[in-house]
């Protein structure tokens, strides 16, 4: 029975990194790095650490998780109860857009740190590779975040402190923000693994955490229901399905997170046929019109993103990504000259 509960933990932790993963592709692309980040990681890290009873695999994980997710945790708790969280770290999962389905499955920060903790407690206590696997995947997950990615998306803190008003950011504070961490995620791991493993576990004490996980599971999904139910309550921002009109094809990427009552909302416009466009790009809901480009060049078949600054919603909204296309200016020019030469 044990064995099979260590199974099912692991493959449910697996499908929600992967469903996180692959929602995160589909909307955002490859090049946005929303998967790449520790607790994500962490959640796949974890799953697989349950799945080989690896012990060495969740305390590295449950280590890293211990001094990011924490943050998190209590951000989220104090919006609850106070309507604005101490950090801002969750901002963003209050934006205007953001997709409920991806709200709803970023509540794994609940589970992952209690999950990995009770089941360390049920695998035999002896020596493995705790350290090891940090000294190792650390650098590597914080080298793709620092190198793979622009510095506007700041993956994993890496490029500027994510807590708003903290102005550090730089080459020199990226160096000395990941040693920091280093260090810490060793020394953590290191007493974590230390500190279980001379830990006396007696089935009483296993049937105790047990039961305290069982509740404390309960809890938190009372927490994520209310949650939901909060976000559910905020104006609503939702686009209409994407448009074809005259060879080019136009509507809603993502939103993202912008301060001072605005949010950035990416569009897309694209060009479908085998001739040259000029667009003029509007945002239209059933009260008003807002000019988003004056122009568009478009001189082939292709996609480009284009960005613009909104103020977030104070009603539930629908727009409409509206792209009014002709012929490029250039191409008009060519096509009247040579009707004069003829």
């Amino acid at each position: 029975m044990q064995n099979f509960i260590f199974t099912l933990g692991g493959l449910t932790l697996i499908a929600w990194n992967i469903a996180n993963t692959v929602m995160d592709l589909s909307r955002y692309g490859s090049d946005w790095g929303t998967y790449w980040w520790f607790c994500n990681l962490a959640l796949l890290g974890m799953g697989i650490g349950l799945l080989f009873r690896n012990r060495g695999l969740l305390t590295g994980f449950l280590a890293i998780a211990s001094f990011t997710q924490v943050f998190w945790l209590i951000d989220n708790l104090t919006r609850q109860v106070r309507g604005k969280g101490v950090f801002g770290l969750v901002d963003f999962m209050y934006r205007p857009g953001y997709p409920i389905d991806e709200f709803i499955l970023s509540h794994y920060h609940y589970f992952t740190l209690p999950i990995a903790l009770t089941a360390l407690l049920y695998l035999p206590q002896k020596k493995n590779h705790t350290l090891g696997l940090i000294a190792f995947f650390n650098p590597f997950i914080f080298g793709i975040s620092y190198f793979a990615f622009p510095a506007s998306q700041n993956i994993n803190c890496i490029h500027e402190a994510c807590f708003p008003g903290l102005n550090w950011k730089g080459p020199l504070y990226a160096l000395l923000f990941w040693g920091v961490c280093y260090v810490l995620h060793l020394g953590l791991g290191w007493w974590l693994d230390k500190f279980l493993l001379n830990l006396k576990i007696t089935p009483q004490k296993q049937r105790v955490a047990l039961a305290g996980f069982s509740v404390y599971c309960l809890m938190a999904f009372g927490f994520a229901v209310q949650d939901t139910r909060y976000k559910l309550t905020l104006p609503s921002f939702v686009c209409a399905p994407p448009e074809i009109y005259n060879g080019v094809r136009s509507g809603c990427q993502y939103t993202r997170l912008h301060h001072g009552g605005e949010f950035m909302l990416t569009y897309f416009v694209e060009n479908t046929v085998n001739e040259g466009r000029f667009c003029k790009v509007k945002l239209v809901t059933p009260k008003a019109e807002k000019l988003l480009s004056e122009g568009v060049p478009l001189p082939e078949p292709m996609k480009i993103l284009q960005n613009s600054l909104l103020d977030n919603p104070t009603e539930d909204t629908l727009v409409k990504i509206v792209a009014d296309c002709g012929p490029m200016p250039g191409a008009i020019a060519e096509r009247n000259l040579s009707q004069e030469s003829h």
